[in-house]
């Protein structure tokens, strides 16, 4: 990617959040926006970790299956180590996303959001 590509893009990236910086704007609408996000990519994250699992079980149908074939075996085995890893990445990485929205007080979709309540001053 071209360094003025980059640049341009860093400069759009900053530009949303210019408000934040000179006080304009609030950070709810951001917030409202990463919580829609959470929503929409935390299932599909659980679907791809799915996915990783029935391939990687798949590659060990391979791996049984081709017995008299030791070249079979072998894309087979390494088809499992790369299954293995990814799985392992994903979840990894969804563990990490998970404690990040957590202390960012970003809604993981699980318990919602919640504000502490404001004592009212007797009259």
């Amino acid at each position: 990617m071209p360094k003025c590509y980059k640049l341009k893009f860093l400069l759009i990236l900053v530009s949303g959040y210019a408000p934040l910086i000179v006080l304009a704007q609030d950070f709810s609408y951001y917030a409202k926006f990463l919580d829609g996000l959470y929503k929409v990519l935390n299932p599909l994250v659980a679907v791809l970790i799915g996915f990783a699992l029935i391939f990687f079980i798949w590659q060990i149908v391979r791996y049984l299956g081709a017995a008299d074939n030791e070249e079979q075996r072998k894309e087979a085995g390494k088809f499992m180590l790369w299954g293995l890893v990814f799985i392992f990445v994903m979840a990894g990485v969804w563990g990490l996303v998970s404690l990040i929205a957590g202390t960012l007080g970003i809604s993981t979709g699980e318990t919602g959001r919640s504000y502490p309540e404001v004592p009212e001053i007797p009259s």
